[in-house]
């Protein structure tokens, strides 16, 4: 931004001076008055592409002549370190330097590590601000005379750029034998990369924000050796495009998928493969078993990415983390050759540090709208609408997709919202985490007055954030996850209060019962309260019931009372897992009850047939039914039973157990008619409570709602009744939204009262 400041300076012949001062940036000018109108009307059009400006505050004093300064400067002051809140995200190459790869004879030709104003890693080579060269990994590599020549000149597209680099300076690319042994530099390790890769080798390769696992997806034994490597059997792997043009002529992308592909955040996105014939070239069953119509794509997002895929045979590669299952990417070269190097055929590596770990992010179109499913590289950090809040709060996020994030007011109202961390179900990935809390939390503008927690006391950040609550003596404020869910969805929404509809796996409320398919009535300023939910069901095991779904599926028959004789005589090859359900449930030992609707998915995907093992994943039986569903025809749907009935208390619930008993055989289309169904019931739930609440909006939360198709099913079914329905769209529907929710919570000092919450009376 400052050197834009300074473009704008010259041409309207002002003097004077700019400095980051991290959170705002301080503009001095001063000329003529017509002079300085015309600057400020002109400010906004020319910054960079990535540039953003929330706000503008201006003041006009007059000036003695002999007082104005003698020329337009940019300062540099001395500052402590502050946390990186305004930080641009890391921007994938502008077509100018993508230029400059291919100019022979140009200063940059086939530089790896190109970048300018408008693109190259920000977020993930930045410590702290203000964004000066000695506070990023650019410290290491002093400019050459001609990059500092380049710097200095304000007619120069480099101009104050902090990043400024070339071969004779830059980073060194170098590649590495799984010993970790140099085998070539620069433009030779490149090559000797794509040779492997092409020969069917797998490398480890030194990304934007951490370290990948690349291989040619052509060659069915280097995808079965990589799933191997990551014990990884069934989740799917994302590929990189060579290209826009060859990923339009592989795959089904509408503009909008095409244009979000092409941004400057190059996410992942989810993809249909044009035809069968193009997804079996590229082995499509083994990239995504459960969903072989589909793919994760996403374009080059650095010049050494684009360099590789135009040096290798195949125009896709896989793509994956650069990790084995239970530890997070690895960020430098020495823990990648201990961790990746004996898996691999060795590593593509360059010594310009990675400050701060980011993944690749990761959207899809839904229901005609681009939703972020994992907010990481490209779009985060982020700046988030003033939350409102009371009070500083540090969130710790969830279990699975973990984000944390931080808010507060002083000295005006900021918030940090982390990039995705991952799942934190082993030690070594909860202790990544807790390493990236510990090095912002000294660089938040004010102290923490709370840690907010998920409600469930055994998940890794639960546990994390009670110590560091102890640590700093503050109070620990536990938040129930669905209420998390609506809150953030809230907070997107923009609005004081709304009806929201939470639908995931599972979560803890506050009665202590697993929470899961909620319908609940949120507010700012007006407590919130729970309006319905699903009668809840066994599972079996506990999670081994999440595991093997079929187990799920057997309870419920138990529940709607099938004999035991019959349903063996049913399923002769389960008898033994039959018989061992059936005497759980009679004798009630490690059988929990959920509400949730990711179990009920699991259930129906075993009804179905489609899920008789162990998953290998969150989410795999979910995946299977809407590929199930995808397959079939539409408009062949049929609504299958279901009742409304009451609790005790009178809270409406979706009571299921007449669905299970119907022949799935006698179908047209059964995986569509579950997700028609389930559609019909949640609208059906909303409908019982609507008319008190009839201006509201049903927010959308939770990771169901990734499903696409069961989402347009159920807006189409609202729309109808004239419901509106918000979707977020800036943050994840799943659980990487939680820390959003759990900082609304905290930071308006709400406290749970029955099923619901208050806002905390003065006397407490």
């Amino acid at each position: 931004m400052r050197p834009a400041v300074c473009r704008v300076a010259r041409r309207f012949g002002l003097t004077g001076s700019v400095v980051n001062r991290g959170d705002s940036v301080d503009i001095v000018w001063q000329g003529e008055e017509p002079a300085l109108d015309r600057a400020a009307a002109s400010l906004s059009e020319s910054m960079p592409p990535a540039a953003r400006i929330t706000e503008i505050r201006k003041s006009s004093c007059p000036i003695a002549p002999e007082s104005r300064a003698g020329g337009f400067t940019v300062e540099h002051p001395v500052q402590p370190p502050a946390l990186n809140l305004f930080a641009l995200a890391d921007r994938a190459p502008c077509a100018r330097c993508l230029a400059e790869l291919h100019e022979k004879g140009g200063r940059r030709y086939r530089y790896f590590f190109n970048s300018c104003g408008d693109c190259g890693p920000r977020a993930t080579v930045i410590s702290s601000l203000p964004y000066e060269r000695s506070a990023t990994a650019w410290k290491d590599f002093p400019p050459c005379g001609e990059c500092a020549a380049e710097y200095d000149s304000p007619e120069a597209r480099r101009f104050g750029i902090e990043s400024v680099s070339c071969p004779s300076c830059g980073p060194v690319l170098r590649f590495l034998d799984p010993d970790g042994r140099e085998n070539a530099s620069g433009e030779d390790a490149l090559l000797f990369a794509a040779r492997l890769l092409n020969t069917g080798g797998i490398i480890a390769m030194k990304g934007v924000g951490g370290f990948q696992l690349l291989a040619d997806c052509r060659s069915r034994v280097a995808l079965e050796r990589l799933r191997r490597i990551k014990k990884r059997p069934g989740q799917p792997l994302a590929l990189l495009v060579r290209d826009l043009a060859t990923a339009k002529h592989l795959t089904a992308a509408s503009s909008e998928e095409a244009s979000l592909l092409a941004s400057p955040e190059a996410p992942i996105v989810l993809l249909r493969w044009r035809d069968s014939a193009a997804g079996a070239a590229f082995n499509a069953d083994l990239i995504s078993p459960d969903a072989p119509d589909e793919a994760g794509f996403m374009l080059p997002a650095s010049p050494l990415h684009h360099l590789l895929l135009q040096a290798t045979d195949s125009p896709l590669l896989v793509a994956t983390s650069g990790n084995l299952s239970g530890f997070p990417p690895a960020l430098d070269t020495k823990e990648a050759v201990a961790r990746l190097g004996t898996a691999t055929d060795g590593i593509l590596t360059h010594d310009r540090a990675i400050h701060f770990r980011y993944d690749d992010s990761l959207a899809a179109l839904n229901h005609g709208q681009i939703q972020l499913w994992r907010r990481a590289r490209g779009y985060a950090p982020a700046i988030f609408p003033d939350l409102k809040l009371n009070h500083c709060v540090l969130a710790m996020g969830a279990q699975e997709k973990n984000t944390f994030a931080a808010a507060g007011n002083i000295p005006e109202p900021w918030s940090y919202l982390a990039p995705h961390q991952g799942d934190l179900g082993h030690a070594e990935e909860a202790a990544a985490c807790d390493r990236a809390i510990a090095r912002i939390l000294h660089l938040l503008p004010e102290k923490p007055m709370s840690v907010a927690v998920d409600l469930h006391p055994d998940y890794s950040s639960t546990v994390a954030g009670g110590k560091l609550a102890k640590r700093l003596q503050i109070p620990k404020i536990e938040v129930p996850h669905h209420y998390a869910h609506a809150l953030a969805a809230l907070a997107e929404s923009g609005r004081e209060e709304a009806l929201a509809l939470v639908m995931d796996g599972t979560g803890l409320g506050p009665d202590g019962a697993l929470w899961g398919a909620e319908l609940l009535y949120v507010s700012r300023g007006n407590g919130g309260r729970r309006l319905g939910t699903f009668r809840p069901a066994p599972l079996p095991g506990g999670e081994t019931a999440i595991r093997q779904p079929l187990r799920q599926y057997v309870a419920r028959m138990y529940e709607g009372g099938m004999e035991e004789k019959v349903l063996k005589k049913c399923f002769p090859k389960y008898s033994e897992l039959i018989e061992e359900v059936y005497f759980q449930c009679k004798s009630g030992i490690n059988v929990p009850s959920s509400h949730g609707a990711g179990r009920w998915f699991d259930a129906a995907v075993a009804w179905l047939g489609l899920a008789d093992g162990i998953m290998s994943f969150e989410a795999q039986a979910p995946m299977r039914l809407e590929y199930a569903a995808r397959q079939e025809a539409s408009g062949n749907e049929t609504v299958l039973p279901f009742r409304l009935s009451s609790r005790e208390d009178g809270l409406p619930m979706v009571d299921w157990r007449e669905l299970w008993i119907v022949n799935p055989g006698r179908l047209a289309s059964p995986a569509r008619s579950l997700h028609r169904t389930l559609a019909e019931a949640a609208v059906s739930m909303i409908e019982t409570v609507h008319a008190d609440f009839p201006r509201l909006p049903v927010l959308l939360a939770g990771g169901v709602f990734q499903n696409r198709l069961f989402t347009a099913m159920l807006r189409d079914l609202l729309e109808n009744r004239g419901i509106a329905s918000f979707l977020p769209v800036k943050l994840p529907v799943n659980d990487g939204a939680i820390a959003v929710g759990q900082l609304v919570w905290a930071g308006l000092d709400f406290r749970p009262d029955g099923d619901g919450y208050r806002i905390r009376s003065e006397k407490e």
